[in-house]
């Protein structure tokens, strides 16, 4: 089995796509995440659903912390209050310049 090492963080949020055969630990994995990266991460959710609509949103499941999704992402300077169950967030490089696109036509 292959161990989950990586998630990713868009602000206090941590986002974790465990497949199947970790789910069974996802209590352990969930721990671990939050003990080692706290103050910053308080909630941690998992995709459950392979993205399948238009507007890329997430089927998400809150495993631990703040049960609001609800959270302030900075990008360019620009500030935008977000719910993570609503909307499509492009981290990573490969999206750096859409983002950069987007908020300048805001």
């Amino acid at each position: 089995m292959i161990i989950p090492s990586t998630f990713e963080a868009v602000e206090h949020i941590a986002h974790l796509n465990l497949r199947d055969e970790h789910l069974q630990y996802k209590n352990l994995v969930v721990k671990v995440v939050l003990d080692k990266n706290r103050p910053k991460i308080q909630t941690v959710v998992n995709k459950f659903e392979a993205i399948q609509n238009e507007y890329r949103t997430m089927q998400l499941e809150i495993l631990a912390g703040n049960k609001s999704l609800v959270t302030t992402l900075v990008e360019n300077g620009w500030r935008f209050h977000v719910d993570l169950a609503a909307v499509s967030v492009w981290k990573g490089a490969r999206y750096k310049h859409s983002c950069n696109r987007s908020t300048y036509r805001i």
